[in-house]
């Protein structure tokens, strides 16, 4: 299998290894908001037309531009462009013009989309200034920037419905908790055997061997001669006489 190939400024050359950028301070702009769905529709695909060096020579027609976004009404993908040269994300380049001649070809209009690098032009950025004077853009921008502001001041209070569902920080210690059963990652054989016994009496006892004809071994304290408990020693406890404590 060949490598990619890749321009000398990162961008690769094949056209399903691009992508397209759209910058946040676009998509929460007033102009952007103003938009109609057809209108992003469109400007997502000048998006896919952008090559990384062709942006000022993006050539669209009305009736192309209809069939990329799926209208069948040129009139309704007419407006799209409007609204995006109105916005002033869209400047036209190039009018489209028809020749007669039969060596020359017709050409669409042509296009370039502001918010993104131009040969010999930069980003002109003409969206920043916008200020919508249609009534229902001016809605559209209204009610975008309201719901968006709403969900930025949740988001940052933790009062989103995620909550619910265990991945905030006032639910990560209980998580931790829980991780290992919910992951099945514990040894069910493991955790089935009973502890150990542990002995917490640590008295000053004393061990001595008596014999009694078998290996036996007592421990004293005070006055007292008993055999080990019989967790060790099945042995009654027994009392030594007062020689064999003297000793």
């Amino acid at each position: 299998m060949g490598k990619s190939k890749t321009h000398k400024n990162g961008r690769s050359k094949s056209p399903t290894g691009r992508f397209a950028r759209l910058p946040h301070e676009v998509l929460l702009s007033p102009a952007y908001r103003s938009l109609t769905p057809n209108a992003r529709a469109l400007l997502v695909e000048f998006m896919a037309m952008d090559t990384g060096q062709n942006n000022g020579s993006l050539w669209l027609s009305v009736r192309d531009g209809a069939a990329r976004i799926g209208l069948s009404n040129k009139d309704s993908a007419a407006s799209a462009f409007a609204e995006l040269e109105g916005a002033g994300l869209l400047r036209k380049t190039k009018d489209a013009h028809f020749s007669v001649k039969a060596s020359e070809t017709s050409r669409a209009r042509c296009w370039r989309l502001t918010f993104i690098y131009a040969i010999g032009v930069g980003r002109t950025d003409e969206w920043k200034q916008f200020i919508p004077a249609d009534k229902r853009a001016a809605k559209r921008v209204e009610l975008g920037c309201t719901v968006d502001k709403a969900y930025r001041r949740s988001l940052a209070q933790e009062k989103l419905p995620v909550l619910d569902l265990r991945t905030t920080k006032a639910a990560e210690a209980d998580l931790k908790a829980k991780a290992v059963h919910e992951l099945r990652t514990d040894n069910a054989q493991i955790d089935a055997k009973p502890p150990k016994s542990v002995v917490l009496d640590y008295g000053p006892y004393t061990a001595v061997t008596i014999p009694t004809g078998s290996q036996t071994l007592f421990w004293r304290q005070g006055g007292r001669l008993s055999a080990l408990p019989d967790i060790l020693i099945s042995q009654r406890v027994i009392s030594a006489p007062a020689d064999r404590l003297a000793a």
